[in-house]
């Protein structure tokens, strides 16, 4: 219903455009014919203007009611002002001759230029469709004058021509511009302010005419001009058309105003006043289209970022949506993971199992590990893709992260038979600003790759560190193997998320192929490059550069495994009971007495009623979470308000940590659990409070 309304609207439109413009048609040919009787000479016909302007703008069926209601109109003139049988014939048929050749030339050779974007597309509309109709038309005309009136052709010719062509230089371009509504859309101005100026534009006219001797005349220009900023294109228009309203009658009443010499005929003075209007309406055409052009710029701008910022918007949803996705599923993940590598260590632990069970629990225990990578890597690319991976920048010794990573891998190694080697060469006593955590995962994976990558031979990390000033140290690190190799149109890939040298690998080897991208990110990260020279069968040599700034304090000391005292009292809050069995095991062995709760209601009764030296707290609990427990733990009164609370949980991004940290959780413990990690934290945060009291009682 809404559409056919606005069908029924658009050709109401339509009607009233085609009628108006014949009206307009027959003013302008009783306004011409009233000055060829007075002054013997049509100085400018406006008529052709307009039903070309008409039939270019209008839909086909309303430029034909509109040629058709002009050419009555023109008729009907013709009868009241006494023309002739054969003027009443000859002249509209002209008329109408001349306007389908204009039409004709428009369409074929300046399509593009209809819309009229710019005063060029007016000129080229003017020169290559209007001017070639007005030369031939004016040819033709002339042709008749002689045959029917008797006339001398150069005489008639000229008349024709210059009167056409003035005015449809005038009313072409305006008819156009008005009809087209694109021209209206930036410059929508109330009804009051459109009157406010053409009231007084026609002031400044009528003034400037009505005193000869007065400047004022050279005010219609800046007046139009002014009018033309605000109103656009279709204000040029209009403007034009009231100083022609006003000035005309003026001069023909014998007004002549300092741009119109009072000693010229009448003749003369029409003719200039004529090409004064055009001048200024083309003039100010072009002004108004160039402001047009800038408005619609300014208005493609604002669409454009617009779907920009919805787009922006849709991606950063998706990215959430993808994140909160990866999040989800890794603690989906974990949490089995916590169970199956828990008991399995638990199992490999006993004394009283046979070999081959033995074996098959380091086989459960590998293949939960392999998982684990998995999972970690999917979400450090993530973390990456979304910008949410920053640098913990402190003094750290090369050579012993070196060493650290080494020994790390060094029981891989051994158990493939291969020779792991280690060459620093650098400032003894030189230590540099990273983070030692990223470098170290770096480096693991490039050695872990190595040697996966390896069957016989070696694997040597090579460290160099040339000074470079006295803040800065180039560094250059080297992972070797002698291992299968790289062919050379597979390298360019290996850094690529999901890409491994080739489509065997994934089944020899195993991995996601993200290992690489990841390191690639966080060297990128840190201001290196990293890269590789290999060849296949003869080993690989995956290199980092990148600048290191010099510390200038000593290397930090790492940590000193802490470790959880006899008989600790902990409390161990999940509500899955398999976490609270492999916990419970794993804390018990260590000789902690462990209560268990499985909800955060549970965990802050007990934290109330009893003592505890810490709690081990999981966050996704049904009712009260951890993180709600947690706050009204340390809104409870007394000492157990400030009990250490260690968020044991499968959410692992940076982002939930700090949400545990918020809540008034100490630390965080990822599941699934590693037993020195979680013993060094507990340890850690029970050894705190009795330094404290220690410290007091001293």
């Amino acid at each position: 219903m809404a559409a056919w309304l606005d069908l029924q609207r658009d050709e109401r439109e339509q009607a009233v455009c085609a009628c108006a413009l014949a009206a307009v048609f027959t003013v302008s040919a009783v306004l011409t014919k009233v000055i060829n009787d007075v002054t013997g000479v049509p100085t400018i016909w406006l008529g052709n203007g307009l039903l070309i302007g008409g039939l270019l703008a209008l839909r086909p069926r309303w430029g034909l009611v509109m040629l058709v209601l002009s050419m009555f109109g023109d008729v009907m003139v013709d009868l009241f002002t006494g023309r002739s049988l054969k003027a009443m014939i000859v002249y509209p048929s002209l008329d109408l001759i001349e306007t389908l050749i204009a039409v004709w030339f428009a369409r074929r050779f300046c399509s593009s230029a209809l819309r009229l974007k710019s005063i060029r597309d007016v000129l080229v509309l003017l020169a290559f469709a209007a001017l070639p109709a007005v030369a031939i038309v004016g040819a033709l005309a002339g042709v008749a004058n002689v045959l029917f009136f008797g006339r001398e052709f150069l005489i008639s010719y000229r008349v024709w021509f210059f009167a056409d062509l003035l005015g449809v230089c005038m009313t072409l371009p305006a008819t156009m511009v008005i009809l087209n509504t694109r021209h209206n859309r930036d410059f929508a101005r109330s009804m009051g302010e459109h009157l406010a100026f053409y009231a007084g534009l026609a002031g400044v006219v009528f003034l400037a005419f009505l005193e000869s001797d007065s400047p004022l005349s050279f005010l219609i220009f800046p007046a139009l001009i002014l009018a033309t900023f605000r109103l656009g294109p279709r204000g040029a228009a209009f403007g034009a058309a009231v100083v022609a309203v006003v000035a005309l009658p003026m001069t023909l009443q014998g007004a002549a105003p300092a741009l119109l010499n009072d000693r010229w005929a009448l003749v003369d003075r029409l003719q200039v006043l004529h090409l004064f209007i055009v001048t200024v309406f083309i003039t100010s055409l072009a002004a108004a289209l160039e402001l047009a052009k800038q408005a619609s710029l300014r208005r493609l701008l604002v669409r454009r970022d617009r779907i920009a910022r919805a787009a922006r918007a849709k991606a950063l949803a998706a990215n959430e949506a993808k994140s909160q996705f990866l999040a989800n599923m890794s603690h989906e993940v974990r949490t089995p993971l916590n169970s199956i590598l828990g008991f399995a260590r638990l199992l490999s632990d006993r004394n009283d199992l046979p070999a081959d069970v033995n074996r098959q629990l380091d086989l459960i225990d590998q293949a939960g590990e392999s998982l684990l990578t998995v999972v970690n890597d999917v979400l450090d690319f993530s973390r990456m893709e979304a910008g949410q991976v920053e640098l913990d920048l402190r003094a750290v010794d090369l050579r012993r992260l070196m060493e650290d990573s080494v020994a790390i891998i060094a029981a891989d190694a051994r158990a493939k038979g291969l020779e792991l080697r280690t060459d620093f060469q650098g400032l003894p006593d030189r230590v540099h600003r990273l983070d030692d955590r990223r470098a170290r995962q770096v480096l693991l994976n490039l050695l872990n790759n190595a040697v996966k990558f390896t069957a016989s031979g070696s694997v040597t990390l090579r460290v160099r560190v040339t000074p470079y000033d006295d803040m800065f140290d180039d560094v250059r690190v080297e992972v070797i193997d002698t291992g299968v190799g790289i062919a050379p149109g597979a390298q360019e890939n290996l850094f690529r998320r999901f890409s491994q040298a080739d489509s065997s690998v994934g089944r020899s080897y195993g991995g996601t192929g993200l290992g690489l991208a990841i390191c690639k990110g966080l060297v990128e990260l840190a201001g290196g490059k990293i890269g590789v020279m290999s060849e296949l069968g003869a080993g690989s040599t995956f290199w980092i550069d990148w600048r290191a700034k010099v510390a200038s304090v000593a290397a930090d000391a790492p940590p000193e495994p802490a470790t959880i005292p006899a008989s600790a009292r902990l409390l161990l809050v999940d509500d899955h009971p398999m976490n609270r069995e492999v916990g419970v095991a794993l804390l018990s062995a260590a000789g902690c007495v462990v209560d268990t709760a499985a909800s955060g209601e549970e965990a802050v009764a007990l934290v109330a009623a009893k003592h505890y030296d810490a709690v081990l707290m999981d966050v996704h609990m049904p009712g009260m979470g951890g993180l709600a427990a947690t706050r009204v733990i340390r809104g409870l009164d007394g000492p157990a308000a400030g009990v250490p609370i260690i968020a044991m949980s499968a959410d692992a991004l940076p982002q939930h940590v700090a949400k545990c940290l918020e809540a008034g959780m100490v630390d965080h413990v990822a599941k699934p659990i590693r037993r020195e990690d979680l013993f060094s934290k507990v340890g850690r945060w029970i050894a705190a409070p009795m330094k404290s009291e220690a410290s007091e009682a001293a």
